[in-house]
């Protein structure tokens, strides 16, 4: 059986920050936080519509026996049953203040047998039905909005949840940056170590070749064959460092921890002039952490 070699994926800075963005578990983590903080604001904000309830009890059957005393007599046990049916249909529109108007139907029928002589169409028979309507008007006195509070607190907790989801965006967009040009260096660095072994190994092999020539000062082969094991002591320490980060890379962004990738980057630099107060303005307008800490202010 012939075995495929994997693929090795090409992997850019652009296109990292797409998928940690898109797919990492802190995203994913925080970003079902957000979305149940958003269907509990809209819970609490369906609570002002109209709403209407309708409870329907189904044909209730019941059956027995009763037992009829008489003096100086046994007792005598009758065969009774019931059939109930009924419903209620409510109406409720609320009102701005936490109070609500309500219209509400029930209607409610019974049909009651009684056996007699072991036949329920020579018995008692008795059928009721009624039907009730009904509009009220409830307000809360003396007492909070309870209802807009209840909404207050959740768009608060809303928008809490969705800064400090942005925040986490910008901490993952920083971190990945940061892993990817760490990953990006060490890889360098290990090329660097690749070279510095290839040119000990040659300064070794050109100075046992000048020892078999008989042109070679004592002390020079061990001083190459140092070299040699210095460098391979460095390239190993920067192998092990290199699949450290790139194992941390990998669950920072998401990804398999058995995905192989190589990373492309091309290194430009700009400079560009900082306005001190124009950007201490533009952090204490715009920085998802005060913006947190105001709604908790609010919500204390």
């Amino acid at each position: 059986m012939l075995l495929q070699a994997q693929s090795v994926r090409k992997l850019s800075y652009e296109q990292a920050i797409q998928i940690a963005l898109g797919g990492s578990y802190p995203t994913r983590y925080f970003n079902e936080e957000k979305e149940a903080m958003r269907y509990s604001f809209l819970y609490n904000k369906a609570q002002f519509k109209p709403r209407l309830d309708f409870n329907l009890f189904a044909p209730s059957w019941d059956e027995g026996v009763n037992a009829i005393y008489s003096a100086d007599t046994l007792p005598v046990y009758n065969s009774v049953s019931s059939l109930k049916v009924g419903s209620n249909l409510d109406f409720t529109v609320m009102l701005p203040t936490g109070g609500n108007f309500a219209l509400s139907s029930r209607m409610y029928w019974e049909k009651y047998m009684m056996a007699s002589g072991g036949s329920y169409s020579d018995g008692l028979r008795n059928i009721q039905a009624f039907s009730r309507f009904s509009l009220s008007f409830s307000q809360p006195v003396f007492t909070t909005n309870t209802l807009r509070e209840n909404l207050r607190v959740a768009q608060l907790e809303y928008d809490k949840s969705v800064c400090y989801f942005n925040r986490v965006q910008m901490d993952i967009i920083y971190n990945v940056t940061d892993a990817f040009y760490e990953v990006y260096r060490a890889s360098f660095e290990k090329e660097i170590n690749q070279e510095r072994l290839a040119n000990s190994r040659e300064a070794l092999r050109i100075t046992l070749l000048k020892q078999e020539a008989g042109d070679l000062p004592e002390g020079e082969i061990l001083i190459a064959e140092i070299s040699v094991a210095q460098d391979e002591a460095r390239l190993l320490e920067s192998q092990g460092k290199l699949d450290a980060l790139n194992d941390e890379f990998k669950l920072l962004v998401g990804l398999d921890l058995n995905e192989e990738i190589e990373f492309e980057a091309e290194m430009e630099f700009e400079s560009f002039l900082i306005d001190d107060k124009l950007a201490v303005n533009e952090a204490l307008r715009s920085r998802n952490e005060l913006s947190e800490k105001a709604i908790d202010i609010e919500l204390q």
